[in-house]
């Protein structure tokens, strides 16, 4: 949320440089050789899972090798979470094509025997090394109608009141979200997922995120920025700041609002306003929606509109121009630790709306805003989205002791 005066939200020159959409040849150039990592797979991975739902669908493989003269040897394979003696085998539809910093992609067909309501984990094995991803594969038995999805704000773990109270929290809001009728299809994490961006923080929220049974979406917060540790999100979580996921009609685009703005060149206490989007974001960004595309959703952690004006920075008014010239309905969003509800003018829809169904297609795209996950007040927000774009939305109160 509102930044404290001695943090600081900064991003190493390097990827600064590189820009948000880099951020995968960042770490294959910059952080991968410095910490001996020889093998990596980058996608798709928890966070950035691959959503099928057919037999034999394509899987786009991204991965970091030290030796990209032998990744034609290299043996990819899914096995399955609760029963992991039985493994697939993923064919390559040609050889991947790597760089010189090591950054490979190839395009992979899933097995047909892949089974369905099931998370896989994806292993890249080597002559010498081999790496594993949990949670990076899920076939749902068929597109879901109405997508279901759970989303979380802010988890904050490592504070705000200390751990282990966050955590705890995360892990009921997770229980709940899986034993829910009628279950959501995905959760999205809409930033902030610890305090201050350390190591130690970044590897407990996975510990608790691959206890869930269903795929789940990830962007950073400007508190995994923390005094440079966006390194420590890229390395263990996700090295892909933003991404795209598809399934069925469904269009789901993850993008990166970055740290704070005063401390990127700002002068003086700005709230909660982010550095922004860079102007390859929104080209990036239109080129993943179109208008016949059936529904696209965007997620970010700093929303176009908010209170105390803990909004997205740069690019804010083209981000809403291009969302609303490519038929973009619906903007998820945390931050502000609030329920918030906001058209496409910026017209609040009241400032904490629970449940209730949203403004019609001329006042889209809405910022929807979700309230912090492990507050005191603990819980998520159940959004419903129709195959024709109609959303409605409910926020789930979860005991937690």
């Amino acid at each position: 949320m509102l930044t404290h005066c001695s943090r600081e939200y900064v991003l190493p020159p390097e990827l600064a440089e590189a820009g948000s959409l880099a951020s995968a040849r960042y770490v294959t150039r910059h952080v991968y050789p410095a910490r001996g990592i020889a093998l990596q797979v980058m996608r798709p991975r928890l966070g950035d899972p691959a959503l099928l739902h057919t037999d034999g669908q394509e899987i786009e493989l991204v991965f970091f090798t030290q030796r990209p003269q032998d990744a034609s040897g290299l043996r990819f394979v899914l096995s399955d979470e609760l029963l992991p003696v039985t493994e697939y085998e993923l064919t390559l539809e040609a050889p991947a094509t790597c760089d010189v910093d090591g950054l490979c992609h190839a395009i992979a067909t899933a097995p047909l025997a892949l089974p369905s309501e099931r998370l896989l984990t994806l292993c890249v094995d080597g002559p010498v090394e081999s790496d594993c991803q949990s949670s990076a594969v899920y076939r749902f038995g068929e597109v879901p109608d109405p997508l279901r999805l759970a989303v979380i704000a802010d988890p904050h773990l490592g504070g705000i009141e200390g751990e282990p109270t966050p955590s705890r929290r995360l892990a009921r809001i997770l229980e709940v979200i899986a034993t829910r009728e009628p279950r959501p299809d995905l959760a999205v994490v809409v930033g902030d997922l610890t305090q201050d961006g350390t190591a130690q923080m970044q590897e407990l929220f996975l510990s608790i995120a691959r206890t869930f049974p269903l795929p789940m979406l990830l962007i950073p917060g400007n508190h995994d920025f923390n005094d440079g540790n966006i390194n420590e999100y890229l390395v263990r979580v996700l090295p892909h700041l933003d991404h795209v996921n598809r399934l069925g009609p469904y269009v789901l685009v993850g993008v990166n609002s970055g740290p704070q703005l005063r401390d990127q060149g700002g002068a003086g206490f700005t709230g909660g306003v982010s550095y922004g989007l860079e102007a390859a974001q929104i080209h990036w960004i239109a080129d993943q929606i179109a208008p016949e595309d059936q529904v696209e959703i965007v997620y970010v952690h700093h929303s176009p509109y908010a209170v105390f004006l803990s909004v997205i920075g740069n690019h804010r008014e083209q981000l809403l121009e291009i969302c609303e010239a490519g038929g973009v309905g619906l903007i998820l969003a945390g931050h502000t630790h609030m329920n918030e509800v906001y058209d496409k003018a910026g017209i609040a829809q009241g400032l904490n709306p629970r449940c209730d169904q949203l403004p019609g297609p001329e006042r889209r795209p809405i910022s929807l805003v979700t309230a912090r996950a492990t507050d005191r007040s603990a819980g998520f927000r159940e959004v419903v989205v129709q195959p024709s774009g109609v959303v409605s939305y409910c926020w789930i109160d979860v005991a937690v002791q």
